[in-house]
């Protein structure tokens, strides 16, 4: 395993290796700026010694009601169905009551209201009283979702957050690799690949062509598909290469090549199993087995040693892509030259 300062070691192909090391050592730098800034406060907040103000939830509510719970840097955890500010419109304005129905007047409070740019079109808009809940605001858009307004100093813990979880999955994608791999060469020795084969054919997808992984829900509801939910009309097997072509998320047709010897065998092999679903694998009763999403990330969760899901590979990819844009602005280069950051249409295994 890398020391604290090492980029990981991986056994990809040199191109993706390179970008990867990049992308690890910049989400290292992120990281630890962003956890230098959670320490100290924004310029020109007093949250550390910020007090609470004077209000008594236990009068205003019964004892049922969520209390604010103390966080770091001065922040205090609260829940939308604690007792607070209501919005309520007043010509071609609003003003807003408390939560004893009084109108507020202190300016500082409607300071920090308006600073909070609640979109007008909102209703049933639910605003904190206190100043330094990491929840500042919620309201219900013109399409019937809540939407949420955090406090600054929240959303700088969060950004620390992800990066540190991004940081430690470029740590932990060469075991997840490896593992894949393992288990790919193990199926070319079965007659049918089985449970452990189907998921490292799933988890090597899901890093090479950026697609979602799939949800039941989605596809029996929308008819939109991600990987795990992919059929077998969605897919074909041409030699050592096979073609995806679906309707995704939003509607959004995908279609990618993938030309990996190991990754076609296993699919072929799948589709000789009864049914339309596309990933199954041959219990020990014979019975074909689907796969989901859950068995996805237990698969990553086993490889990885750690609690990391399909849906850190997207946000991995979508950052090494990102950071290998801005490098190629950076240089001049062309945007259009070739590169890991260019989201591919065909993924090839050399």
């Amino acid at each position: 395993m890398p020391g604290a300062g090492d980029a990981p070691v991986d056994s990809s192909p040199p191109t993706q290796r390179r970008h990867d090391r990049s992308a690890w050592l910049v989400l290292a730098a992120l990281a630890a700026s962003y956890r230098r800034a959670a320490s100290v406060p924004s310029r020109g907040s007093s949250l550390k010694n910020a007090p609470l103000p004077a209000i008594s939830f236990n009068r205003m509510a019964d004892a049922a009601s969520p209390q604010p719970v103390p966080l770091t840097n001065g922040l205090v955890y609260v829940d939308a169905r604690m007792p607070g500010f209501t919005r309520v419109r007043h010509g071609r304005s609003f003003r807003y009551r408390d939560a004893k129905g009084h109108w507020l007047r202190d300016i500082n409070e409607l300071s920090r209201i308006r600073q909070l740019a609640i979109p007008p079109a909102y209703t049933d808009v639910w605003i904190c009283p206190l100043p330094n809940g990491h929840l500042q605001a919620t309201g219900i858009d013109a399409r019937g979702r809540k939407q949420y307004r955090y406090h600054a100093e929240w959303r700088l813990l969060k950004d620390e957050t992800k990066f540190e979880r991004l940081e430690l999955f470029g740590r932990a994608l060469p075991r997840i690799r490896a593992r894949v791999a393992r288990d790919l060469r193990a199926a070319a020795k079965e007659s049918s690949p089985g449970r452990a084969a189907v998921l490292a054919t799933l988890v090597r997808l899901l890093d090479i062509t950026f697609l979602r992984v799939g949800n039941d829900e989605y596809a029996n509801s929308n008819q939109s598909y991600g990987l795990t939910t992919l059929r077998n009309r969605h897919v074909d097997v041409r030699g050592t290469s096979l073609k995806l072509r679906f309707r995704g998320k939003s509607g959004v047709l995908h279609e990618a090549q993938v030309d990996d010897p190991r990754v076609t065998r296993v699919i072929r092999s799948c589709q000789q199993l009864p049914g339309q679903e596309l990933f199954q694998f041959q219990g020990l009763d014979g019975e074909a087995r689907s796969v989901s999403s859950s068995d996805v990330n237990e698969y990553l969760r086993d490889a990885a040693g750690d609690n990391f899901t399909a849906k850190d590979f997207r946000t991995w990819h979508g950052t090494v892509q990102a950071l290998e844009l801005t490098r190629l602005a950076c240089s001049g280069e062309p945007a259009d030259r070739p590169s890991h950051a260019s989201v591919p249409r065909r993924f090839s295994v050399r």
